[in-house]
């Protein structure tokens, strides 16, 4: 298993036959466009800056139960 996606699916629109939201796991064997594209993305950022993208972008957001304004 080269990626695992784990998602909430709550629409009709797209086909769903249960109306209320539920959790899905699809499992590939590869990864897919989008993820390659993210996983390129932070590695040119960690080759930039030394840092990781993902702790980068937790760390600007705001402490939980801070107003957000």
């Amino acid at each position: 298993m080269e990626q695992v996606y784990i998602f909430e699916n709550r629409g009709e629109e797209i086909g769903v036959t249960l109306h209320h939201p539920h959790g899905q796991i699809y499992g590939y064997p590869f990864r897919t466009p989008r993820t390659q594209k993210i996983m390129a993305q932070a590695e040119g950022f960690r080759r930039r800056h030394g840092k990781d993208l993902f702790d980068e972008i937790l760390s600007a957001e705001p402490p939980q139960g801070s107003p957000s304004f």
